[in-house]
């Protein structure tokens, strides 16, 4: 039953650290950074958003900067606009590829 309790407790820390490295970390180069801005180029805050590469989605909320930042190994995502917050509305594409380590990616919403 001990091992059990280790292996129940290891397994919690590791989805942990997975769940705060997806929604931040440092802005180091080699990271993915996304603004979400509206029409004026105002911050929008609370935008869940999704960065999927084959074998793993990771999630995020845009800050009161407007800013979600994802570190990852590899050189491209796909990236989705999963809620918006009220007021705003998104008519982007539903899905859309970036690549490019240490770039940061405008994304616009409308206010309704």
């Amino acid at each position: 039953m001990k091992k059990f309790k280790t292996l129940v407790a290891l397994i919690l820390i590791a989805a942990f650290t997975v769940a705060l490295t997806a929604c931040g970390g440092s802005k180091a180069s080699g990271d993915y950074t996304f603004k979400c801005v509206d029409e004026n180029g105002n911050a929008v805050a609370k935008v869940k958003v999704q960065a999927c590469t084959d074998t793993l989605c990771r999630t995020g909320d845009s800050d009161a900067d407007g800013i979600v930042t994802f570190t990852g190994d590899t050189d491209s995502y796909e990236v989705h606009v999963l809620k918006v917050p009220d007021g705003y509305e998104y008519t982007g594409e539903d899905e859309f590829a970036v690549s490019g380590k240490g770039s940061v990616t405008e994304i616009t919403f409308s206010r309704k």
